[in-house]
């Protein structure tokens, strides 16, 4: 199949100069060095201060009582705190709730 190919470089009208090409390019990327790279992101956000804002707003519009209020800080303080014990333990250094 002949895909032509026009720019103010150069013209392919033909399989033989496609192939061509394609194995020059696949060529210059095998020797590159960067022809066998895997990449992994991992993006983490601590969202502990977002919670935290979230329970004074509650207590603040007094959807929470004072009660509730302690009760829920120290509640997420525990979560917090387990996790980063986790953590401690693995190799990543993120937190996993």
């Amino acid at each position: 199949m002949a895909f032509p190919i026009r720019n103010s470089r150069f013209s392919v009208n033909n399989d033989e100069e496609m192939n061509q090409i394609m194995n020059k390019n696949d060529l210059a990327v095998r020797q590159s060095g960067n022809s066998d790279v895997d990449v992994n992101v991992n993006v983490n956000v601590d969202t502990r201060a977002i919670a935290y804002a979230l329970l004074i707003s509650m207590h603040e519009r007094k959807q929470l009582s004072s009660e509730e209020f302690n009760s829920a800080v120290r509640k997420l303080d525990e979560l917090i705190e387990r996790a980063e014990r986790r953590n401690r333990h693995q190799s990543r250094p993120w937190l996993n709730y």
